[in-house]
């Protein structure tokens, strides 16, 4: 059985969710991990990772087949007591890092260092489109952090009115304004205390606030509008952004000390389009979600497969749900999907990722030839003053 349950697990028929420590040093037992693993052993424990094991889950139909009935909830435990103990854990609502799903290299190695980023306090920035699952992965760091037992408290900064964003985010405190609560109201960071604010689209942040919120991350207090009385807070911050924060510092729009200040984990969560490999595991993911069995006809296929998803896995997970309930039977086919997708059957030229590439070319270049601009202009095949002119307009610095 132990075989067969490894195997299941490395052909991705199973899913597994990591435990804390703190259920790790209480349980005293452990169960597989999907990927990484080649062995097991008598009690379950791969490569000295834990997991709950009442989050078990069957992914695939072809799993049921494997297991008798009363071997489809397996507990790899050194005693009796310890697979009753597991009973009383509550699930974790999909939220550690196997609920983000892809193999391709870009995404793992996001995954590997969010997972050890959420060992740590350290400020994590995470950068990327939008829709790639930024909000996910900052739940899941806040899930697999000592901190999991705080709040999460998301908020998204582009949506705040600038006249409102302070209070917003450090609270009121009685009579601070005209009808503000009598007593006052705490803020996000306040409700956040002992748990983790995730400040989405930092990048949108007044500057006017920027520079009360430098002074919160540096010295772990806050005062209220309206107040001088100071409060401290214990807070984890996740901040993240679709923009380049770097060209904004240049462009003046973002104080470049708080950039420093956010930037000390920085992950890069890579476009959809970037991740060929990880497109129909998604896809067949969030279909094994649903209560009807669901297959894509070739053409759809196809369709998605040539498709560039400027939305990234949220605009795959609303095309998904939207042919899920026009279907009138199990086969999915090119009339179910939106016309904007039909119509833009080849991928198309992404110019900020272009951007991105020109970026990295001459950083390299400058890097191998130790900052110098004429060697490194010949290596790119263009002229001294071009590459001045594009060093500038990226916001790259010579002295590479």
């Amino acid at each position: 059985m132990v075989t067969a349950l490894a195997n299941l697990i490395q052909n991705n028929y199973l899913l597994f969710q990591r435990c804390d420590d703190q259920i790790k040093s209480e349980a005293k037992f452990s169960i597989l991990q999907s990927q990484f693993i080649d062995t097991v052993n008598n009690i379950g424990i791969i490569n000295g990772q834990y997991f709950k094991p009442n989050i078990l889950k069957i992914m695939n139909h072809k799993a049921n087949s494997l297991f008798a009935d009363e071997e489809r909830r397996i507990f790899f435990s050194s005693s009796k007591k310890m697979e009753n103990n597991a009973q009383d854990f509550p699930e974790s609502n999909d939220l550690s890092f196997t609920s983000i799903i892809g193999q391709s290299p870009a995404i793992r190695s996001c995954i590997t260092i969010a997972s050890k980023a959420a060992r740590s306090n350290a400020t994590v920035l995470l950068l990327g489109e939008t829709g790639t699952g930024k909000e996910e992965f900052a739940r899941c760091i806040h899930h697999a952090s000592l901190r999991n037992s705080g709040p999460f408290i998301p908020i998204n900064c582009a949506a705040i009115p600038h006249s409102l964003a302070e209070s917003e985010l450090f609270g009121y405190d009685d009579g601070a304004f005209t009808g503000a609560k009598k007593g006052g109201q705490p803020g996000k960071f306040e409700l956040a205390n002992r748990g983790t604010i995730f400040l989405d689209e930092i990048g949108d942040m007044p500057l006017s606030i920027q520079s009360t919120l430098l002074r919160v991350l540096q010295d772990r207090c806050l005062h209220r509008v309206g107040s001088s009385n100071s409060i401290n807070v214990d807070v984890r911050v996740i901040a993240a952004t679709n923009k380049n924060l770097q060209l904004e510092v240049d462009a003046g729009n973002f104080r470049q000390d708080l950039f420093y200040r956010l930037n000390v984990i920085s992950i890069n969560i890579p476009p959809l389009r970037e991740r060929d490999d990880d497109l129909f595991l998604i896809i067949q993911h969030f279909l094994n979600k649903s209560n009807k069995y669901f297959q894509l006809s070739p053409a759809v296929e196809k369709i998605f497969r040539n498709y560039s998803w400027p939305g990234n896995v949220r605009e795959l997970h609303n095309v998904l749900e939207r042919v899920m309930n026009l279907a009138d039977g199990n086969y999915i086919l090119p009339s179910h999907l939106p016309p904007d997708i039909t119509s833009r059957k080849q991928k198309q030229l992404d110019l900020s990722n272009l951007k991105s590439m020109e970026h990295v070319m001459i950083r390299n270049a400058l890097r191998q030839c130790h900052g110098n601009v004429s060697k490194a202009a010949g290596i790119l095949g263009i002229s001294r003053n071009t590459l001045y002119r594009k060093i500038k307009r990226l916001g790259i610095a010579e002295d590479i």
